[in-house]
C-alpha cells in the first residue's frame, strides 16, 4: 500500500463543489452568486484550496499527521522528512503539481471580466473594491479579453461600477452566468 494521499482531499472537495454547481445547487457556505463567489478571494473555493495546499507545503496542516504517524512511528513532520527524504520530496512535488493544476484550470477567474464580479461582493471591504476598480480602469482596452471585458471597460467610462447602474449590471450578468447551462 502506498498510504494516504492528503493532497487529494482538497482537489476532491473542489471537484465536489463544481459537481454541485453543475447540478444547479449552491454548495454549503455559498450564499451569493457562484460567479461572485469564484471572483472573491474570501469565498472562492479555488482560493480556499490553494491556501490549503500551501498550508500543506508548510508542513503545518493537521491532516499531514496521517503521513508521518501512519505506519512510520515518526513523532513529527520534520522527523518524517528527515527519515524518509525521498517520500518528503515526492509529497512536496505532488502538492506543487496540484497547486499548478488548480491554478492552470481556474486561471480564468483571476482575469477580467471575472475578477470584476468581486465588486458586487458585500463581504469585501470598500478599500478592496476601490482598488479593484482602479486596477480595471488602468488596464488598456486592447489588453483585455475580447467581448465582455472590453465592453465593461468602455461602459465604466460612463458609469461607476461601484454604484447604481454599474452594480445592477454586474449583478445581472452574474445571475445570467449562474443560470446558463
Amino acid at each position: 500500500s502506498k498510504g494516504p494521499l492528503p493532497f487529494l482531499e482538497p482537489l476532491r472537495w473542489l471537484s465536489s463543489w463544481w459537481t454541485q454547481v453543475s447540478h444547479g445547487l449552491c454548495p454549503k457556505g455559498c450564499w451569493m452568486s457562484r460567479v461572485v463567489s469564484l471572483a472573491s478571494p474570501g469565498t472562492s473555493p479555488v482560493h480556499i484550496v490553494l491556501q490549503y495546499l500551501s498550508w500543506m507545503l508548510s508542513g503545518m496542516a493537521p491532516r499531514l499527521r496521517i503521513l508521518w504517524e501512519w505506519g512510520t512511528g515518526c513523532s513529527s513532520m520534520g522527523e518524517w522528512a528527515n527519515k524518509y527524504p525521498e517520500k518528503a520530496w515526492s509529497f512536496r512535488r505532488l502538492v506543487v503539481a496540484s497547486i499548478a493544476w488548480v491554478n492552470r484550470r481556474h486561471a480564468i477567474f483571476k482575469q477580467y471580466p471575472f475578477k470584476l464580479f468581486a465588486l458586487v461582493d458585500q463581504g469585501i471591504s470598500g478599500v478592496e473594491r476601490v482598488a479593484l476598480r482602479r486596477d480595471f480602469q488602468r488596464q488598456r482596452q486592447c489588453c483585455l479579453r475580447r467581448g465582455l471585458a472590453q465592453s465593461l471597460h468602455a461602459y465604466q467610462l460612463k458609469v461607476d461600477l461601484l454604484k447604481g447602474k454599474g452594480q445592477a449590471l454586474l449583478v445581472g450578468i452574474a445571475a445570467a452566468m449562474d443560470t446558463a447551462n
